[in-house]
């Protein structure tokens, strides 16, 4: 396969493509071996099962792979579980897994939580959707702690206020997803609402996107997708209709040329 063999790839977008089977894992088995592929992004696909297992047993060999994105696919717990055991291997380089709307079960979070006491694992990201089986996981979910925060600083607090989940969502519908920190908090800022660096720097981290060489990002859509299951009462106010054009002006009609006298007949 020609992209395993390229040389300069470095992200590669697979994503709504309605990828599926063995022959499909197989194929992205290859991809993997392009030396310096960081983010693969296969979300939105219908990947499970046998395609999942061909291809992440070749993870160990994606020495450059820095985000792997799955979300959005049919995975069953199972599939997710068998993604989250190749991170005990050293050999695995990956340091985001994104399976957003993903479930999966208790033993699931237990052996994240196993995963994420490991020294090589510290700053590895790992998203999921929901818990199913009636696990109760230990201790807040993360995400809601920072958005109650943000929704108490900048709704309810006596300072100006300005709702950052409706930002965030104008953003998304603007066409904004991935974004790099930096821009992000300064969008945030230029709202005016009282929100600290610490607390954006932690959404950031929380809802994270692809690394890049020289800064990290935020996934603006896993955020947004998370703050309309949390508040699924906030919308952005429609869009009002274009005003109409005016109608143009009808063009005056030509003036009659006056008629040409006729020549008198010579006598």
């Amino acid at each position: 396969m020609l992209l395993a063999q390229s040389k300069v790839l470095q992200e590669l977008n697979l994503s709504w493509n309605s990828l599926s089977g063995p022959r499909i894992g197989t194929a992205l088995k290859q991809i993997l071996r392009a030396p310096k592929l960081n983010v693969l992004d296969l979300s939105n696909n219908k990947l499970s099962g046998e395609a999942i297992e061909i291809f992440i047993g070749y993870l160990g060999r994606a020495k450059k792979l820095v985000t792997l994105n799955l979300s959005y696919n049919p995975m069953t717990p199972e599939d997710a579980l068998k993604v989250l055991n190749k991170m005990k291997f050293n050999a695995v380089k990956v340091q985001n897994i994104l399976m957003e709307n993903v479930f999966v079960d208790g033993e699931f979070l237990l052996l994240l939580k196993q995963i994420k006491n490991m020294k090589t694992r510290k700053n590895t990201v790992i998203t999921y959707g929901g818990v199913v089986g009636g696990f109760v996981p230990e201790g807040p979910d993360m995400r809601d702690l920072l958005l109650n925060r943000m929704e108490f600083l900048t709704t309810r607090g006596k300072k100006q206020k300005v709702d950052i989940s409706l930002v965030v969502m104008q953003m998304v519908k603007d066409n904004y997803d991935i974004m790099p920190a930096k821009a992000f908090q300064d969008a945030i800022e230029a709202t005016g609402a009282p929100v600290d660096s610490n607390l954006i720097d932690e959404i950031i981290n929380t809802f994270p996107g692809p690394k890049t060489p020289k800064t990290k990002t935020i996934r603006l859509k896993l955020l947004v997708d998370y703050i309309n299951r949390k508040w699924p009462h906030k919308k952005l106010p429609p869009t009002p209709p274009p005003e109409p054009e005016p109608e143009p002006e009808p063009e005056p009609e030509p003036e009659p040329e006056p008629k040409k006298k006729g020549k008198g007949k010579k006598k």
